[in-house]
């Protein structure tokens, strides 16, 4: 069981570098080093997994760090002292915005335009990180009639949301307001990030090289080809949520080989990929 006692969540802007995973091998203290698989205690960059039966304790005198903190099964993990979890960006000095240097799900930054590790998750518009957006979810085809997360709607929770009927949207009725900046109700960006608006994602285009997925790739961002979702499968393409919306649908970044968007809209039940802008 988490008994997460404190934690003191720190944005630390201009990370670099790969996300690498260090792993528990055994019960004991954070900063034993011995009971890692990287043979150290976790660093700011690294993703951690506390695995099942392994007990793990933050002492209330040490400053613990983590890019990301997953605790498996029956694992426990108790905080007794700081636990900070740094957030990796990206700036694009030509825009002067701070990103998320990875979409949502994405285990590190992209080292080609396909790189699978860099495609991360599929979101439905104005939907939690609750299950749906893995690439893997079940599909169900009953509406959600509440957009609150995991309230105990089986029908529809940690599920991709099929509709084939206009407007096409996964909630009944549906809301505008859902991701609409860092206080949105269902923001899955971390604290201080939000989705960004479609103007935020013209100024990004237009400072790329070539209007195409050389030129997503090629920015500061290295956006990539992490495809989209609909009742029928996962396609190709760059696909990007904006916060933006248009009457009853979505509007999101799109790009491919040849070309590029960003003031298209799209209905709600298509799983997109979400990449968070620093408010």
């Amino acid at each position: 069981m988490k008994n997460l006692l404190l934690i003191t969540l720190m944005l630390a802007f201009g990370l670099t570098g790969f996300s690498q995973t260090n792993e528990s091998t055994g019960s004991g203290n954070w900063n034993d080093n011995t009971i890692w698989t990287l043979g150290h205690e976790p660093l700011a960059k690294e993703n951690v997994v506390i695995k099942p039966g392994h007990a793990i304790i933050v002492q209330a005198v040490t400053n613990a760090v983590a890019y990301n903190i997953d605790v498996e099964g029956t694992a426990s993990f108790e905080v007794l002292g700081t636990l900070i979890l740094a957030i990796p960006t990206a700036y694009n000095p030509t825009t002067t915005k701070t990103w998320m240097d990875r979409n949502l799900g994405a285990s590190q930054v992209a080292t080609a335009y396909n790189d699978a590790a860099a495609f991360g998750d599929l979101y439905q518009w104005g939907r939690f990180t609750e299950g749906h957006e893995d690439r893997s979810s079940s599909l169900t085809s009953t509406n959600a009639t509440t957009a609150v997360p995991n309230a105990g709607n089986t029908d529809w929770d940690g599920q991709f949301i099929t509709e084939p009927d206009v407007p096409k949207d996964w909630l009944t009725p549906g809301d505008n307001t859902l991701w609409l900046g860092v206080s949105g109700t269902n923001n899955p960006c971390p604290a201080g990030f939000r989705l960004p608006t479609q103007a935020e994602w013209e100024d990004e285009r237009l400072s790329w090289e070539s209007n195409n997925t050389a030129g997503a790739f090629g920015s500061p961002l290295k956006l990539v080809f992490s495809g989209h979702r609909d009742e029928l499968g996962i396609w190709a393409g760059g696909f990007y949520w904006s916060s933006d919306v248009s009457s009853t649908s979505s509007k999101a970044l799109t790009f491919n080989s040849s070309s590029a968007f960003d003031d298209n809209t799209y209905t709600r039940v298509s799983g997109f990929s979400v990449r968070c802008i620093k408010d």
